[in-house]
C-alpha cells in the first residue's frame, strides 16, 4: 500500500509505529552507526537510529539557550559516557583475567 505521498504504509506495530523511514549511508557512515549502536547497547540498529534521529529533532525544537535543554543534552551525553566506560572496564577486566567487581569471573558470565 502507498500513501498519497508515495510512502509505503505498513500495519501499525504495538508501539504505534506505522511509518517507514529509509535513508542511505556510505560504508564509512554505516560503520560509525554500527559501532555507536554497540556502545549504546540499543537492541538493534533500527532502534538506535530511531532514538538518535528523534533526539536530534527534539534538540532542534528546544531553544539551545534554556537550562532544561542544556541539562537534557548533558544527561544524555553523561549516560552514553557511563555506558562506554562500563563496557571498556568490562573488556579490560576480561583481558587481564580479573574478576568482575561483584566477584564473578569472566568465565561465569
Amino acid at each position: 500500500m502507498y500513501s498519497t505521498a508515495g510512502e509505503r504504509s505498513v500495519p501499525a506495530e504495538p508501539g504505534g509505529r506505522s511509518h517507514v523511514v529509509t535513508f542511505r549511508v556510505s560504508g564509512e557512515e554505516f560503520g560509525l552507526l554500527v559501532r555507536a549502536r554497540a556502545l549504546s547497547e540499543a537492541r538493534s540498529l533500527s532502534s538506535f537510529a530511531r532514538r538518535a534521529v528523534l533526539e536530534k529533532v527534539r534538540s532542534l525544537e528546544e531553544p539551545s539557550n534554556t537550562l532544561s535543554g542544556d541539562l537534557s543534552t548533558l544527561a544524555t551525553t553523561l549516560a552514553e559516557l557511563d555506558t562506554a566506560l562500563r563496557q571498556i572496564s568490562t573488556r579490560i577486566r576480561s583481558i587481564l583475567g580479573l574478576p568482575k567487581p561483584d566477584g564473578a569471573t569472566p568465565d561465569t558470565e
